[in-house]
């Protein structure tokens, strides 16, 4: 499997030149790039850097744009050249902006002006960046370096940040080592497609599973349907043919509520839909298998480039489970801690080598979630570590099981469970015609 970025595109040159790589919609009209002009285009950004910039080797390089093609291109493009691609996420605070710019010591900006004209003022957000640029830039340039394949695997490619809702959130190191090792562990889920199929593309890529769809769709030559914003979602649906894609709980909450009114053709022609830990039931699961879909569980982090478990059995009896190790993953629970180690786990947390320390143990990846593997290797998702209440006899308790099991009572709505001296407590809502 490849190990460098250039030894990635030469594959994809050698083997899928002619085929569309990307579609989007522009205008309600179908856009189409081939894998031949997506390989340009990358080389064309590297290129840009070489002969933009004294110094880009290592350099830091933000990307603060809505996701699309150009996206795509300047990140691969970043590494191509041998800098440090970080990725930001548009719909961030500005305040958040200002951080994790200062953070990971961005030195340059590329942007497509969306950010600036919705956050007043925003030219202040960035006093450390050197420079802003257009993220169409590199379509000014003409000349084209030669690259050649004497990349240093191990060191840092992408600054990936971490959700911060319960603080300021980390920076993720990734190699291009780490960013190609889980590959092959999609192979097996990418495999049932061929590559005439297409993947609706609806998560960012300044997320790990919009990183790894980008990338493992790209190895097996299959075409990437962009959406780029999810207002446009059911349009971009119909218009781009699309057999599969991978989302977050909350779309597919959304798509549920649309199968069940029996709108299923709002999702084109889906037929696989892959989820990060999503809890989803035995009816809702049957309402998409009715409608010709299915819903796999996957569980990915970026502290493991995306890599981790899936779960395509379909199977009612595993349908709490988020799967199977991918291949070159290991799984150990230890002290009920989820564990991981494979060759694409991350680096480290980016000027953090206390949070570094914790999270990698004993060459295992702590990943503070709690669960269990079952008889036959299926792991099972229970918590968060930090959430657990601790007993004064010493027994860990997690709150997200016994408040699960509460809201299984018929009166009961809402429930929420907490340590209060020693004690166990719940705060329940009943719902309103029960009370």
């Amino acid at each position: 499997m490849e190990k460098t970025v250039l030894q990635w595109l030469n594959y994809m040159e050698r083997n899928y030149s002619g085929n569309s790589a990307f579609q989007y919609v522009c205008d309600d009209e179908v856009k189409h790039v081939s894998y031949t002009d997506f390989v340009t285009d990358i080389k064309r950004f590297a290129s840009w850097i070489r002969t933009s910039f004294s110094e880009y080797e290592g350099v830091h390089f933000g990307i603060l744009a809505r996701t699309g093609y150009s996206y795509a291109v300047s990140m691969l493009g970043i590494l191509l050249a041998k800098g440090v691609a970080v990725p930001l996420n548009i719909e961030e605070s500005a305040d958040v902006i200002r951080y994790q710019i200062g953070h990971a010591d961005v030195e340059y900006l590329l942007t497509d002006g969306e950010y600036e004209s919705r956050e007043q003022g925003a030219a202040g957000f960035w006093e450390s960046v050197q420079r802003i640029f257009n993220i169409e830039v590199y379509r000014e340039c003409t000349v084209f370096c030669e690259f050649a394949d004497d990349y240093d695997v191990d060191s840092l490619a992408l600054l990936l940040f971490t959700s911060g809702t319960t603080g300021k959130s980390k920076a993720v190191m990734l190699s291009q080592r780490k960013l190609f090792a889980p590959i092959c562990g999609f192979e097996s889920t990418v495999s049932q497609m061929s590559s005439g199929y297409g993947n609706f593309c609806v998560l960012p890529f300044c997320h790990i599973s919009g990183v790894g769809t980008l990338i493992a769709n790209s190895t097996f030559g299959i075409c990437i349907n962009i959406c780029s914003n999810l207002k446009y979602m059911y349009r971009d649906l119909k218009l781009m043919k699309s057999t599969y894609t991978l989302v977050v709980p909350v779309v597919l909450k959304a798509w549920a509520k649309e199968v069940k009114r029996g709108h299923a053709d709002k999702l084109g022609e889906l037929k696989v839909i892959i989820c990060g830990a999503a809890d989803v039931d035995a009816e809702t699961l049957n309402a998409f298998a009715e409608s010709g879909i299915a819903v796999f569980h996957a569980y990915a982090l970026s502290e493991i480039a995306g890599g981790g478990t899936m779960n395509a059995s379909c199977d009612s009896k595993k349908i709490k489970s988020v799967g199977k190790p991918m291949q070159g993953c290991e799984i150990k629970i230890i002290d009920g801690e989820v564990c991981l180690k494979s060759e694409a786990v991350f680096c480290g947390y980016y000027k953090d080598p206390e949070e570094t320390a914790k999270a990698l143990a004993d060459g295992w990846l702590h990943t503070g979630d709690l669960g269990y593997l079952d008889e036959e290797g299926y792991l099972y998702l229970t918590g968060r570590k930090k959430d657990c209440i601790i007993l004064a006899s010493g027994e860990n308790v997690n709150p997200e099981e016994l408040e699960e099991m509460l809201e299984r009572i018929p009166f009961v709505e809402e429930a929420l469970v907490s340590g209060k001296e020693e004690k166990i407590c719940a705060r329940i809502v009943c719902r309103p015609e029960m009370e």
